[in-house]
Order: C-alpha cells, then structure tokens, then sequence
C-alpha cells in the first residue's frame, strides 16, 4: 500500500461540526399530521461501512498493539472490518470496549492510541478505482490526546476532509469526500506526537447528484447545435442540452451552444458554450434530494470540467436569483476542475457564467451539485 497523501484540498471547505443524524419521528399525535411527517422522512441511506459500530471484535484479539519500523500497513485492528496503517513509523495501539457516548444504546466503540502523525484507521469498502463519485463520511471521535483527521477517497489517494476541533468530549465530524472515486474511509491521528481517541458509529453514505443531465448526454431537441440571442437581459431559451437554459446578464447577447464528442473522455459527451457579455451563460435549477425540502439543500458542493478558450468562467451554487459566482477559471486551453461550496443558501441553482466582459468561449464536460454536511 503507497504511502497515504493526508490533507486534502477539500479540507479548506469541508465542515469540522456537521449536523448530527437523527431519527426523524413524528410528534403531532392527529393521524394527519402523522401520515404528512411520515411523507417527510427521507429514506435512510445505506452506510457503506462494514462493522460501522464495531459491535464485532476482530479475530486477531482485543486488544492489539504493535510498532511499525517503516510506514505501512499495521495489520487488522480490534474490531473485524477494520485495518491499522501507520504514515509514521512507530506504536499504534486499539481496543473494542461498550461505547460511553450518551443514548448511544449497548453498541461499542474503538479506542486507537499512537504516537506518531498519520496513523490509525482504515476502511476499504470497494475496490481501488471504483465507488460512487461523491459520499458523506461521519464518525463520533472523543479526542483524549492530540487532534484526529476523517477521511473518504481512492484508496492510497484518500486525504483528510476534516480535523476534530476539541478534546474530552463527543465531537461528531462530518465531510464529502476530497478525492473521488470514494472506496476507503480513514481516521488518523492529525497531530506530530499522535493521538489517542475513541470513535463510535462512523458511517459513509452516497451523496446523489442533484443535477440533471449532468454528461450532457440528452439533447434538448432534434439538433446538436442551438443558437439565441437576446436585446435586453433574461432569459435566452434552451441550451442543446436537456435541462441546461441560458441566461443573459449583459445584453444584448449572442449564444451558440453544441453537444459534441468530449475532448477528456473519450466516448463520452460535453458542450461547447460561446457567449458575449459578462455573466452569461448555462443555467440549472434543481430540485432537493430530500422531497420535503423544496428550497433545496443548505450546504452543497458544485463542480464542473470546464475548457476555457478565450475569456473567464465563472461557477456557483445558490438560491434562484441570488446565486453569485463562487470560483473562477485561472488556465486557458486545457481541463481544469472548478468546485466551491454554495455561496448562497439554501442552494437550488447551478450558473456557469464568462466572467469576461467580452465573454467567452468553453467547453463543459461534466457538472456536479452534492449536499454536504
């Protein structure tokens, strides 16, 4: 196994202190309002993790302990399902024993102790390579020593998205993942002299995207090409792919679009997008994974593939009308990932806009919207 990259560059967005899961359960005791909160629970998505509650011990005894000389797999923990490695060198310690979180029921949880930077947990739940594109990870941590790092990714690749923010008390850590695809969850110790912390009830669940013909597969009629222009700013009609509309800050404005073979994968599909003016450009309104929350999420991470020719573009995530751009191109002729948390909430709106006052001329080549912590 490489040896582990361990601070993403998602970790200067992702949340420290998401939202704690809950049971949704209905409080209102008329058998209305009982079947209209019933409609209302989401669907509880199915934790990726095995053994997420570490309710079985492992087969090599509990506890265990070893030193590693060089970095690298530690061999199996505690608890079944669940491996140590050790970026640094050194002692690496765990233990399954009932968990002492609150309301946490007569599950367990793990203990880990180490004394060197990067080393404890791992989880690897698909094979290297494949996984869903975007995951919510979470874990109760209670840090005694040290500070502590999660983590979802591609194997040897995964980074940590987020760093616990206290000591002696439960403290539940929620992030998306940093590298995509996700197939290992990691929690290590963040600190240069180690850490030594308990975790309970860790979990990795799949964040769907919310947008629409995201590969830019389906066309929006009978023609792989579409052309509009508008005198005053609004709307400018459909793009030539489905679900995808146009939109004229700067008027008046010029618009060609076309769905062609891409450039980055082949046998798939991206749009070309020329437009003039300053902030024009592709529009998509989303609806909420949750069908009881019509604004849309609160917090949510976009990105797109963007091949920018000549000019800026500009991307964003925010509600309707009050969407700005929250990040921007910086290469000409080659692929460059954007990606931002919404700078709006709640976020049900994607722009793709030039940033340029004299436009600018793009290719798009897959976008993404996922609700994050």
């Amino acid at each position: 196994m490489q040896r582990r990259a361990l601070l993403s560059a998602a970790l200067l967005f992702a949340s420290a202190c998401g939202p704690v899961p809950e049971d949704a359960t209905p409080t209102d005791t008329s058998s209305l309002a009982s079947a209209e909160q019933d409609l209302c629970v989401t669907p509880r998505k199915l934790n990726l993790l095995s053994n997420a509650s570490y309710d079985t011990v492992g087969s090599v005894g509990n506890p265990v302990s070893l030193i590693t000389s060089v970095p690298g797999g530690a061999g199996w923990s505690a608890a079944a399902d669940w491996t140590m490695f050790t970026n640094t060198a050194g002692y690496i310690y765990s233990r399954v024993l009932p968990t002492a979180r609150p309301n946490a029921g007569t599950s367990n949880m793990i203990q880990v102790n180490t004394l060197g930077w990067g080393n404890g947990l791992v989880q690897v739940f698909k094979p290297f390579g494949t996984g869903p594109r975007k995951v919510i990870s979470g874990a109760w941590v209670f840090v005694l020593r040290g500070k502590v790092g999660m983590g979802a990714g591609n194997g040897g690749n995964t980074g940590l998205d987020t760093l616990s923010q206290t000591t002696g008390q439960w403290e539940w850590l929620a992030a998306s993942n940093g590298v995509s695809p996700a197939n290992e969850f990691i929690i290590y110790s963040a600190d240069v002299g180690g850490a030594e912390f308990f975790v309970d009830a860790a979990s990795v669940v799949e964040a769907p995207n919310l947008l629409k013909n995201a590969d830019f597969d389906l066309l929006s009629g009978n023609s792989v090409f579409a052309t509009s222009s508008v005198n005053v700013p609004g709307g400018a009609g459909t793009s030539a792919a489905a679900n995808w509309t146009l939109f004229a800050n700067t008027a008046p404005a010029h618009f060609y679009t076309e769905v062609k073979p891409s450039t980055r994968v082949p046998g798939t599909r991206m749009m070309r997008v020329m437009t003039s003016g300053e902030r024009n450009g592709l529009v998509q309104v989303f609806p909420s994974d949750n069908p009881c929350d019509l604004d849309g999420p609160d917090h949510a991470v976009s990105g797109a593939w963007v091949y920018v020719r000549s000019g800026k573009v500009g991307l964003g995530t925010g509600n309707g009308g009050n969407t700005h751009i929250d990040t921007e191109s910086t290469l000409l002729n080659q692929w460059e990932w954007l990606s931002a948390p919404n700078g709006v909430s709640p976020a049900n709106e994607l722009i793709l806009y030039s940033t340029n006052t004299t436009g600018a001329d793009f290719d798009v080549d897959f976008a993404s919207v996922n609700e994050t912590p």
